[in-house]
């Protein structure tokens, strides 16, 4: 396949193992997914496009696809992505923006063919993703393993409580990161929306916070309370809204939770120290979480984390 493409380029990915080009045939950008490293991701990229092209978003086109290599060519969004411009537009206009597609996501996904292959979101995986604090953040900051016993006890407690519904498409990773814009389309397309195969069924509100609570460079708006609210009123969740507000925080603080842990992880793996960088804006983050979701039990187990 890159036979046919010239001044190819390889673009700095971030955790996953695919790797991305640019190139240009006939004067015009492509994007080559290499997924030879991750044949799954390859097959879940593409279950998931499938999905997504027939709701009205902005994904990249699919143009060839090489299954014998596991690569992919895409259309080019550009380079305007989010977490670069957001100090040359109105960080409000941006979110609006990827909110509208959030909403237009929820709200058609579930119709869709395939929607039901996706994996769904349980209590094992949530324990699996907050035990990487325990795992990596607290032998690097030294911290007593005898909290282990209460945090895991008291994280199922409420989980247990809260009494979630996971019946949504989540991209996960719906972030700065993986969103360009596209200032030649209107409205919402205005979002360009990548690197969406680790989808799963799950809480209706996760790519939200995914999107307003971003980790890796802390913003703030005072508009949070704004976007939650309508985008409650237009996803129609079955709960009233201090309930959908509560599961909505406490989700969040336990990806907050996990991405503690993950920076120390992928710092110590990969070898690159670049990622502690983001520590201090993920415990903003999380302490500011654990203030609206006000449970005393889990304040406690993190007072002796964080401080």
């Amino acid at each position: 396949m890159y036979k046919n493409f010239e001044n190819l380029i390889l673009l700095k990915g971030g955790a996953s193992e695919k790797k991305i080009y640019r190139c240009n045939k006939k004067n015009k950008n492509f994007i080559i997914l290499d997924f030879s490293q991750n044949k799954a991701e390859f097959n879940n990229h593409l279950i998931i496009y499938n999905i997504l092209k027939n709701i009205n978003i902005s994904i990249p086109s699919i143009y060839e696809i090489d299954f014998k290599n596991y690569t992919i060519v895409t259309e080019d969004f550009g380079n305007q992505r989010y977490d670069k411009i957001i100090d040359k537009y109105q960080i409000n206009f941006l979110l609006e923006c990827a909110i509208e597609s959030l909403i237009i996501i929820n709200n058609s996904s579930i119709n869709q063919y395939g929607f039901e292959s996706l994996p769904k979101y349980n209590y094992q995986i949530f324990k699996n993703e907050i035990s990487e604090l325990v795992d990596y953040f607290c032998p690097y900051k030294k911290i007593n393993s005898s909290i282990n016993k209460s945090f895991f006890e008291i994280w199922k407690k409420y989980y247990k409580k809260l009494d979630f519904e996971f019946n949504t498409f989540v991209h996960k990773d719906f972030e700065l990161t993986n969103l360009i814009y596209l200032p030649k389309k209107n409205s919402h397309l205005r979002c360009g929306i990548l690197d969406f195969q680790s989808a799963f069924i799950g809480f209706k509100g996760w790519d939200l916070f995914s999107l307003l609570e971003n980790s890796r460079i802390y913003f703030s708006t005072e508009k949070n309370e704004h976007f939650l609210r309508k985008y409650y009123n237009q996803t129609y969740p079955k709960i009233d809204f201090d309930s959908f507000k509560k599961q909505y925080y406490f989700l969040n603080t336990s990806r907050q939770t996990r991405l503690l842990g993950r920076w120390v992880k992928f710092a110590k793996v990969d070898k690159n120290k670049s990622y502690l960088k983001f520590i201090d804006t993920t415990i903003k983050r999380l302490k500011n979480s654990l203030e609206i979701l006000e449970i005393r039990e889990l304040n406690g187990i993190y007072e002796r984390i964080l401080n």
